[in-house]
């Protein structure tokens, strides 16, 4: 088990545990299976699904902002700023892949 620590205080913000190969195994066999599901859906299925995405880290930028701020030392700001490029982005692919089917 390992702990991130909040740079400015000194305590630990959250712990994880490391993960087993066989967790991991198990992970990236799921993520194959999910996959082929995936390619199974139609486009317009898989666009409305990214603009979820894109919707629910715009929805919850704080938090997320907050675990990159505590995860990497990232000025709160720019975090915020990163979670919405990436929500934009989502967005962005969202309303091409609307363009393309």
């Amino acid at each position: 088990m390992f702990g991130e620590l909040d740079l400015s205080p000194t305590k630990v913000c959250f712990c994880e545990s490391a993960c087993t190969q066989e967790e991991v195994n198990r992970c990236v066999d799921s993520a194959k299976s999910a996959q082929k599901v995936w390619a199974r859906t139609p486009l317009w299925k898989r666009a409305e699904a990214l603009h979820r995405a894109a919707a629910i880290l715009k929805e919850q930028k704080a938090p997320i902002a907050d675990c990159l701020v505590k995860e990497v030392a990232k000025a709160l700001k720019d975090a915020v700023v990163e979670v919405l490029s990436e929500s934009y982005w989502l967005f962005f692919v969202f309303n091409r892949s609307r363009s393309i089917s």
